[in-house]
């Protein structure tokens, strides 16, 4: 189906013939993007119970359904929901509102705590977990061995001559929100191509600082905040006529979200606490994924009409990061905390 301004969206139909009721959204396949819910009490679904999917019979009689035996039942359903007027909304600014909210709400299997893994996750989701578990061990010997990383870091990005402060003032020419939608992609290892971008990435939020609504190349992904605090907005789809997010979830140090190529796909990371956040991410493609697209899709600011290709590059790898803050905390920060 396509948007009104052209973005060709993802609808999903959902039957259930035993209790009688048919479910239909769009964006990603979940209860809470249903649009339309057409139940027994529409006299139009009482021929649902005749309806037959795939095959009829068992074993040596069973035998594929006649697609022309449900058309009935087809024609009936597709008349109610044009009946319920299934449409989305366009908005018509892109300018943040002022009255941003900080309510917890619950993802439900969306969000776990540390140590949690959901059951029936994905095996891609699972082995990132465990990937993740690592790469927090390599940052937490980083800060016993230099105490003073982070607040390194907080300082690199506010002094005039602070590395992370000029790589977020370069990064910025090159966004569509400016310096506000910048922040630091601290990768670990090589690029080996088995996710979009470096697979693990330590991101650094400076504050008030966000991303653009993006889509993970359908990426399988695990997220976990390792300092600060971080508000996750997730979308049905990548639509830049509907980015109203339909979950909004603040995350706190360890704890965790997760993507995968058909829930949490498309989001929104923004930092409006008062300090930095840094946050673990890592990726991995689907096993039967052939394309493995390299670029994140984005919104842009200012453009209602089409999503842009955006590569997730390296800023610096996390050794070479950790050498720089170091050598930047004995040469200037040390000296001014001695004062």
């Amino acid at each position: 189906m396509i948007s009104p301004v052209g973005i060709r969206n993802k609808y999903w139909l959902s039957i259930d013939k035993t209790a009688m009721v048919i479910k239909c959204g769009w964006g990603e396949p979940r209860p809470l993007l249903t649009a339309v819910k057409l139940d027994s009490k529409q006299p139009q679904l009482q021929s649902l119970q005749n309806i037959y999917l795939g095959y009829t019979g068992n074993g040596a009689d069973r035998t594929p359904v006649d697609e022309r035996s449900n058309q009935n039942t087809i024609t009936d359903i597709q008349q109610l929901i044009k009946e319920k007027h299934l449409t989305i909304r366009v908005i018509k600014s892109l300018v943040p509102s002022k009255e941003r909210s900080l309510r917890l709400l619950p993802l439900g299997v969306e969000f776990c705590h540390e140590h949690e893994i959901p059951r029936d996750i994905s095996w891609e989701v699972a082995e990132l977990y465990n990937s993740i578990a690592y790469y927090k061990a390599m940052i937490d010997r980083a800060c016993e061995q230099f105490p003073q990383f982070i607040e390194t870091i907080r300082r690199s990005i506010s002094h005039p001559n602070g590395a992370c402060g000029k790589t977020l003032d370069k990064k910025a020419k090159l966004s569509s929100f400016g310096l506000p939608g910048t922040y630091l992609r601290i990768t670990f290892g090589e690029h080996y191509g088995n996710s979009p971008g470096h697979r693990f990435v330590l991101e650094i939020w400076p504050k008030g600082h966000f991303s653009p609504i993006h889509q993970h190349a359908d990426a399988h992904g695990v997220i976990m905040v390792y300092h600060g605090h971080i508000l996750i907005s997730l979308y049905a789809a990548l639509d830049p006529a509907n980015q109203i997010p339909f979950k909004q979830q603040l995350f706190g140090p360890n704890d965790i979200t997760y993507l995968t190529r058909d829930l949490n796909q498309t989001h929104k990371v923004e930092n409006f606490s008062h300090d930095v956040c840094l946050t673990m991410q890592c990726y991995q493609y689907e096993a039967n994924d052939q394309e493995h697209y390299g670029n994140f899709q984005i919104i842009k600011n200012h453009d209602l009409e089409q999503t842009h290709p955006a590569n997730p590059k390296s800023d610096m790898d996390f050794k070479d990061f950790l050498n720089q803050m170091h050598e930047e905390w004995i040469s200037t920060y040390a000296k001014e905390v001695r004062l």
